[in-house]
């Protein structure tokens, strides 16, 4: 737990209203992060809890649940008459989609919540931080690939720009020497 040692009823006050502030604006910026990227956030929102407010995993998760719920009725509400960016008769939220997916994510959600409830703290957290790094890493190597398409595609761009000032084509040509007459012989 970060919370220190409180010396008087005053000051524990104001340093709990500080961490709370910090978490407070950390779970904005992961809220926004996840939204932005499409997923719950849950992970992010457990580690906040756990680290900074000294929470232990059989609370930390159902908070966690519930800040998910308000970031989804939020994100829901800004998309709700979005239009698809490619297909404009399409809306962007895939109601069908989420029909297919919901009764399945309500079951793994009611597991989850009895299984919070029977296992100790280490249980919980052990199959977590396995899943969190296994995430982790899946996402850094689909990234470090983008990077390197990105990059890959702002060379080629360059080097279109650089032929297209000298008007030669982009195509790299290599002087080969001629061959002797002993090298053509062999």
């Amino acid at each position: 737990r970060l919370l220190p040692l409180p010396i008087s009823y005053c000051s524990a006050a104001m340093v709990a209203a500080g961490v709370w502030a910090g978490v407070l604006i950390g779970v904005f910026f992961s809220a926004s992060l996840a939204v932005g990227a499409g997923i719950g956030g849950g992970a992010l929102f457990v580690s906040l809890y756990i680290l900074f407010l000294g929470l232990d995993p059989h609370h930390a998760i159902p908070l966690s649940k519930c800040t998910i719920f308000g970031v989804a009725l939020a994100a829901f509400w800004v998309n709700r008459r979005q239009r698809h960016p490619n297909t404009v008769s399409r809306r962007l939220i895939d109601y069908d989609v989420a029909m297919t997916l919901e009764p399945m994510t309500l079951l793994g959600t009611i597991a989850g919540v009895i299984f919070n409830v029977l296992f100790p703290n280490w249980l919980i957290l052990f199959p977590l931080v396995l899943l969190l790094s296994f995430t982790a890493y899946k996402t850094y190597k689909k990234g470090r690939a983008i990077s390197q398409k990105e990059h890959e595609q702002e060379i080629s761009q360059q080097v279109a720009a650089v032929a297209a000032v000298f008007h030669e084509p982009t195509t790299v040509h290599i002087d080969v020497p001629p061959q002797t007459q002993q090298q053509q012989q062999q």
